[in-house]
């Protein structure tokens, strides 16, 4: 037979083969993930939000959507982004060379 132990402080204690653990007061999110929707209201109108569904149909009533409804767009917007700091997009990104003749040549010219 194993011997079991549980941390109790900094120590180890015994228990006996048939223990069981004492939920912990964060394990209701791993239980029931829609506790954090529990007496929930919209912030806009005051709409009861108090579950998933509910607050899913709220938001495509109301043509909104959550960040993470957004991914792909932000992927995209990301790629878009790091071209034009590259200097890759059409426009051409803005860079400290571009800043540095700029200034050298208004430099020249007030001569």
């Amino acid at each position: 037979m194993r011997r079991r132990y549980i941390a109790v402080g900094n120590k180890w204690v015994e228990v006996t083969s048939d223990y069981v653990q004492p939920a912990s007061k964060q394990d209701h999110v791993l239980w029931n993930p829609d506790r954090g929707y529990e007496n929930l209201k919209s912030p806009i109108d005051g709409a009861d939000i108090s579950s998933r569904s509910k607050h899913r149909e709220y938001m495509k009533a109301n043509g909104l959507c959550t960040i993470d409804d957004m991914k792909e767009v932000n992927s995209r917007n990301q790629a878009v982004k790091e071209a034009y700091r590259q200097g890759h997009s059409g426009t051409g990104a803005v860079q400290k060379e571009h800043i540095a003749r700029a200034i050298a040549e208004l430099e020249r010219k007030r001569r």
